[in-house]
């Protein structure tokens, strides 16, 4: 693989100006409520659409901002598996303020949350690495079959992790 082509291989294509411009308008229609997650749905099924273009070796992989509706529904999946992969983290936070309002503001309430908090980082850390990793493979694999089951293959996901590292 080489390092440095992830970064210059856009650049490589002939309407890469016009695919940019279009990528910002999208990513700055992202910020907009509602319209924002249209836009960002279809940001993901373009990046699925970029993976399954590198996996396929072509020469220029940057793909035409065309057919909206399909992108927007690629993109939904992986967003919904976004979703799904960060709901432990999203409960743990839930229950991390729930705790730090139940203790209240004295010391030993500080002080306890500010240990508990401390000795869940790491594992929070491991839980985020080894998700986010199975997601950008799903993605992978999600852009290569276009079937959305791939995100939730769990164990055949975490396989690929550990046949491709040392876990």
């Amino acid at each position: 693989m080489e390092f440095g082509r992830a970064f210059t291989f856009a650049f490589e294509d002939k309407e890469w100006v016009s695919k940019l411009v279009m990528t910002v308008v999208m990513i700055l229609a992202s910020t907009i409520p509602i319209l924002g997650l249209l836009a960002t749905c279809a940001l993901l099924g373009y990046i699925s659409d970029i993976t399954k273009n590198v996996r396929n070796g072509h020469p220029r992989p940057l793909p035409k901002w065309t057919n909206y509706g399909d992108k927007t529904t690629r993109g939904a999946y992986i967003l919904l598996a976004w979703l799904i992969y960060n709901l432990p983290l999203l409960l743990l936070t839930v229950l991390m303020y729930s705790f730090s309002t139940l203790i209240g503001e004295s010391l030993f309430g500080s002080l306890a949350y500010v240990v508990i908090f401390m000795c869940m980082l790491p594992v929070l850390f491991i839980y985020t690495v080894i998700a986010w990793s199975m997601l950008a493979i799903g993605v992978i694999q999600y852009g290569e079959t276009g079937d959305n089951g791939v995100f939730y293959r769990f164990g055949k996901l975490f396989r690929a992790i550990q046949y491709n590292t040392s876990l």
